[in-house]
């Protein structure tokens, strides 16, 4: 018997992987036309979801919670945008990958820097250290960005008036004094 059907995922291997685990064999496997989605964030996390994710696990892992059972809490916890990678996420990690591995398949997500960091904590035993170090690095990033947007506001707020006064002055208040 045939079927055929469509997967979503990052790569051609991510979505091999995706249809044997649901117990089907896999004859051809082609890739999508892409279309534009105005809504496609389904593979993204804002910073402050990255930043309360990375706290998060930092936190557990320093209470000696296992990785899934950390994911499934904040999963429960977190009813957001970015509860579909963390499913995918608690399903990887369930299979026997590393959280670096399972992170990767999101670089949406996960920056390259951010991946690094969370291998190297694996590597060396210091997970919930690296994750701690790597919260507020991401926080102290936030604020920095939000000190510079509240920064910016004022003076592109003066050039968007000054911008409308002088069209005003050249459409208006101009042709009114020639003629």
């Amino acid at each position: 018997r045939s079927e055929s059907g469509s997967v979503e995922a990052v790569s051609r291997e991510e979505a091999a992987r995706q249809i044997k685990r649901d117990g089907w064999f896999l004859v051809s496997l082609e890739k999508a036309k892409e279309g534009f989605s105005f809504f496609s964030s389904s593979h993204k996390l804002s910073s402050v979801e990255r930043i309360i994710l990375t706290d998060h696990l930092a936190a557990m892992f320093r209470g000696g919670t296992p990785l899934v059972e950390a994911l499934e809490t904040y999963r429960d916890d977190e009813e957001k945008k970015g509860s579909a990678i963390i499913e995918e996420m608690i399903s990887g990690i369930q299979q026997g990958r590393k959280l670096s591995e399972v992170m990767a398949v999101y670089p949406e997500a996960f920056s390259p820097l951010y991946l690094a960091l969370v291998q190297t904590g694996e590597l060396t035993g210091s997970l919930d250290e690296t994750l701690g170090y790597l919260a507020r690095e991401l926080r102290r990033e936030y604020e920095f960005h939000e000190r510079i947007k509240s920064a910016l506001f004022y003076p592109v707020l003066v050039l968007s008036v000054a911008f409308l006064v002088i069209l005003l002055l050249v459409l208006v208040v101009i042709p009114k004094i020639i003629l």
